[in-house]
């Protein structure tokens, strides 16, 4: 008898537990997705975060008054208040560099982003993206390059490296490994640890790449319209030429 009520209690012992995370969950399932804004105006910086189903927030900023990128790192209570610590990018033992805060409210966030080693505070606004939008968080591999007088190159041509991707991350990162050699005999020199690194941003339907180094595509100046053709295809144009990425090499 005794192991039969000892079995019972944990049984509803163990459904508690499960209930509570399911609240848990849903408490904060109405915040979860990628979020993305700008610092003042859109001149001094950019930011981008995800929240996930437990309420935690991990993101980037770009500054590009000061040029550089950190890490934003914490929660988001049940009355949509975040609180995060902002990091160095950059720096190998994330040093503090202030922090980030605000409310989310159907849709939106208002909030403030304080930068302590500039002693420098700025108003920071943004909204949830789309679903769309959304669909950047993945690993897209290069497909083809269709320049203005028609010609095309495809990603098996001798002048590029194989596999070349651009992965996009869900706290506003991206890694772009691409590699190509135009002379008249190409050999491309093929090291993924040579990739670039960058932070992106949604403003308005349009994507903002800020590479770490410069990157053999310079976006950080444009603004890039992405399409999706379809579930498993990424299009988008820059300097004249139409680019086309694909979930599968």
């Amino acid at each position: 008898m005794k192991k039969i009520f000892l079995i019972s209690v944990l049984f509803i012992f163990a459904c508690s537990i499960d209930d509570s995370i399911d609240l848990s969950e849903d408490e904060f399932s109405k915040f979860e997705g990628l979020w993305s804004g700008s610092i003042g105006d859109v001149s001094k910086g950019t930011w981008t975060f995800s929240i996930d189903q437990l309420g935690v927030v991990s993101g980037s900023i770009t500054s590009f008054e000061y040029n550089e990128m950190y890490s934003i790192n914490g929660n988001i209570n049940e009355s949509g208040f975040i609180e995060s610590n902002v990091t160095s990018i950059q720096s190998s033992t994330n040093s503090s560099v202030g922090l980030f805060s605000g409310n989310v409210d159907q849709g939106q966030f208002f909030g403030s982003f304080n930068n302590e080693n500039y002693s420098n505070s700025n108003n920071t606004t943004g909204d949830i993206s789309t679903g769309d939008e959304s669909t950047i968080v993945n690993t897209w591999y290069f497909y083809s390059a269709e320049y203005p007088n028609g010609d095309m190159y495809y990603s098996d041509n001798q002048i590029y490296c194989p596999n070349l991707f651009m992965k996009f991350n869900e706290n506003g990162t991206f890694t772009d490994y691409f590699v190509a050699d135009y002379s008249a005999n190409p050999n491309p020199i093929c090291d993924e640890e040579d990739a670039f690194f960058g932070t992106f941003s949604v403003q308005d339907g349009y994507y903002q790449f800020t590479y770490e180094a410069g990157g053999n595509q310079d976006l950080s100046g444009s603004d890039i319209y992405i399409t999706y053709p379809d579930s498993e295809t990424m299009m988008y144009e820059f300097d004249s030429v139409l680019w086309t990425y694909k979930l599968n090499p």
